[in-house]
């Protein structure tokens, strides 16, 4: 749960992994609570940018809501901490 998104191919972006998924909402929030990232695209990860520039290191919470065809209509809804390292 520590990344570092410093473009050398490796822990480049936060994205929780998972199989069958069908659908799915990540968002990332700062340790007051705003809410800097968003996506419903399984693929894409956080990469550790805000407004447009590097997110201070520091340590985001994160809330993942999904589905997946292993368990159809059971919604999995899981939080937790991730530090974003320089």
């Amino acid at each position: 749960n520590a990344f570092t998104p410093n473009g050398d191919g490796v822990n480049d972006d936060f994205k929780p992994g998972g199989n069958n998924i069908v659908k799915y909402k990540l968002q990332i929030y700062n340790r007051w609570g705003a809410l800097i990232f968003e996506t419903e695209n399984f693929k894409t990860g956080w990469d550790g940018t805000y407004k447009g520039g590097r997110a201070s290191p520091d340590t985001y919470s994160y809330d993942v809501v999904y589905e997946s065809t292993k368990f159809p209509g059971v919604v999995h809804h899981e939080k937790g901490t991730l530090t974003l390292l320089e």
